[in-house]
This record gives structure tokens, sequence and C-alpha cells, in this order.
């Protein structure tokens, strides 16, 4: 996590990749999950205080340091000193923010370290770890119910009633 000499604090994240175990739902060979900003979000770049809404999608598995830096964020560190995150992806940063001649030399500084690069090998073996338990998952819908129903309610009716957990992808047909 780099500090640059202007003061900004950033740091490198892989959280959008999917941990997920057998409750979840496959994808095709050489495929992983990630959470991307959903539609309702808007284009980046996002507030760094807002709450980002994600949808899980499911991409290819990347086979190179370049590749991989397409699913890894760029968090920036807010004024209370915990992380936001404007939108932006390794492998295109910086595109919502300017670094002045300083700033974009230490980053590249930063970037270039032999810990840089040991994190991007470490995430494209991650992704084929995900890969690999997505290939054979068998996922199923979590609901919960909104209120207490009587036993008298028909089984129609208890699924109008169902409010369905919104990252699950049970809308998304397998294969696509």
């Amino acid at each position: 996590m780099p500090q640059l000499p202007s003061g900004l604090t950033l740091a490198l994240s892989r959280d959008a990749i999917i941990e997920h175990a057998e409750n979840w739902f496959s994808c095709p060979d050489g495929h992983f999950w990630l959470w991307l900003p959903a539609p309702e979000m808007g284009p980046p770049p996002y507030d760094l205080h807002a709450e980002i809404t994600s949808m899980p999608e499911h991409v290819e598995v990347p086979t190179n340091r370049q590749d991989v830096k397409k699913f890894i964020r760029v968090l920036e560190m807010r004024d209370g000193g915990d992380y936001g995150w404007r939108g932006e992806w390794l492998a295109e940063f910086p595109k919502y923010r300017d670094l002045d001649a300083a700033d974009a030399a230490a980053w590249a500084a930063w970037l270039g370290r032999p810990e840089i690069e040991t994190f991007l090998d470490e995430t494209i073996e991650h992704c084929l770890r995900m890969a690999e338990a997505a290939r054979t998952a068998v996922g199923y819908v979590v609901g919960t119910v909104d209120e207490p129903l009587s036993p008298e309610v028909d089984s129609a009716d208890r699924w109008v009633k169902m409010r369905f957990w919104d990252r699950v992808p049970w809308r998304k047909r397998r294969g696509s």
C-alpha cells in the first residue's frame, strides 16, 4: 500500500473474486466468478463513500500478469482510514484520477516490486482454483421470508412472499 508523494494512499485488492464453496453455480470450463458493479450503479467513477451494489459474472481465467490486472481493484484510502473504490481496475489505472508526475513515478516504482509480481501470480493461481471449484459447483437459491407466514398459506403464495438473496445469479442461464 504505497503512500504517494501527494499523500494519496492506494491499495490493491482481489476481493472481487468470489470465494465460493459447493453452494454456488457452475460456469464454463476455464471461467471463475467475479463481483462486478450492478447495472443500476451506472458507469464509474463511483463516489469513494458509496456502497457499490455488485452482481456476479463469470469471466475467463487470466493466463498472465497483464490479464489478471483486469480483476484487481485499485482502492483509495478515505479520510477515515478505510478504503473506497472509484471503479478502477489495475489494468487501466489511473483512469478516473489524475496522478502528477511524482505520484505516477512512485506508483510505477511500487508496481515494479517483486512482491507485486508475486501478488499477481498468486491471484492467477487463485483464479484457477476458483475456476476448478466453479466447474463442479451445484448451487441452489437461498431465500428468506420477509414476514412469518401462517401454515395455511399455500406454496404458491409462499413463493410470492420470498425475497431472494440478491447476489446469487439464480436467473442466469447456465453456460451464458
